[in-house]
């Protein structure tokens, strides 16, 4: 298959790697370039649990004087597998959403009225900090870095786009679909999503991707990369 990815990176690296290994060709063009952010260093023992969204909060914390002991509270395996390498070793693992992350937190909760840092980017989807407040939980906010959305398509994939190389491009973020619709509607290039599948990684992001009309909108079974590329293995006998 031949396949656009549009996750930032480095992670978009990750994903294209393990592709190429399955035989699939492989462009990447992220919708989103990652900026970090200065933070000075934390010191002291004000919290008694970290909440990660993304391998890029993790990054963030990993510079920082933090007790690696602490729960880590990780949306998704991606996040866990970068929260345990950068040495934490009590690493708790959601299934992939904001509302799955909840409830991992509430199932496998801190001390009552512990206070939660949650390492983010700018932009922040849900209302996590919200509702685990409603359960007395106080949450501080850092924000990390900066998920900068691109002004437009690389010249080589938007040309590739309209000579119609692509069978699918895959999307792991609402807001990385939401560029990319918009991108596509502005460069003229909506009409060649026609025999192109979108594989996405939640309805949420299927919602965005929407705004285009596809060959066909594939949703994964859980909101995991893994459960993203099986779906994305059973388009090949409709190719």
């Amino acid at each position: 298959m031949r396949i656009l990815i549009t996750r930032p990176q480095p992670q978009a690296a990750a994903t294209r790697e393990k592709l190429v290994r399955n035989g699939h060709y492989t462009d990447v063009a992220p919708m989103m370039e990652i900026r970090f952010l200065p933070l000075r260093d934390f010191q002291g023992g004000r919290w008694q649990g970290l909440i990660f969204t993304s391998a890029n909060g993790v990054k963030a914390a990993e510079k920082l004087t933090i007790d690696r002991g602490l729960p880590a509270y990780c949306v998704g395996d991606a996040t866990a597998d970068a929260a345990k390498s950068a040495g934490f070793s009590d690493v708790r693992i959601a299934g992939g959403n904001a509302d799955r992350l909840y409830e991992l937190i509430r199932n496998r909760p801190p001390p009552a009225g512990a206070t939660l840092v949650h390492f983010a980017g700018r932009h922040i989807a849900g209302n996590l900090a919200e509702r685990l407040a409603a359960d007395g939980y106080r949450v501080e906010r850092v924000t990390a870095y900066e998920a900068e959305r691109v002004a437009a398509f690389p010249s080589t994939i938007a040309d590739r786009i309209k000579q119609g190389e692509y069978d699918a491009v895959l999307f792991y973020s609402p807001r990385t679909a939401k560029i990319f619709a918009e991108l596509a509607e502005a460069e003229g290039l909506s009409a060649h999503m026609a025999g192109v599948f979108a594989v996405c990684l939640s309805e949420a992001v299927k919602k965005e991707a929407s705004r285009l009309s596809w060959r066909r909108i594939v949703l994964a079974k859980l909101p995991t990369e893994r459960h993203l590329l099986q779906a994305m293995k059973k388009l090949t006998p409709a190719l």
